[in-house]
């Protein structure tokens, strides 16, 4: 595997988990005869926000992604250290979101996770950035 198929890979899944999420919204809104907004429903909310928070924190870690995809010194392991520990925590927090409108042992790990990921992936970015390509 190479680094933009590593790359494809992660956002891939990543896309994958914003279907999911938007699907939970979609039936939730079907079920519930929501057609704008929340409809002042409770787990609507948070599956609306489970998905949003998804979209706004994923787009940048792919993003990410795939500019050390782009970078001649990066390596591949790199890039499946962001990406896979970016779409853990995703997953993590979409889980805990859609769940629990509150806290939740899921929510904390999935943004620690992620947060996580944006230091390695920005890290990685400047490093590969600033040091000479292989060979």
């Amino acid at each position: 595997m190479d680094k933009f198929e590593a790359a494809g890979l992660y956002s891939g899944i990543g896309l994958l988990l914003l279907l999911l999420l938007g699907g939970l919204v979609i039936r939730r809104r079907q079920s519930q005869q929501i057609s704008l907004g929340d409809g002042d429903d409770a787990q609507m909310r948070s599956l609306v926000r489970a998905h949003g928070n998804a979209a706004e924190w994923l787009t940048p870690g792919l993003i990410g992604l795939w500019g050390l995809a782009l970078l001649p010194a990066a390596p591949l392991w790199l890039l499946h250290t962001g990406g896979g520990v970016l779409l853990a925590g995703r997953l993590l927090h979409g889980i805990g979101l859609s769940t629990s409108g509150g806290a939740s042992l899921p929510r904390v790990v999935g943004m620690v996770l992620t947060l996580t990921s944006y230091i390695v992936l920005s890290g990685g970015l400047i490093w590969a950035a600033l040091s000479p390509a292989p060979g």
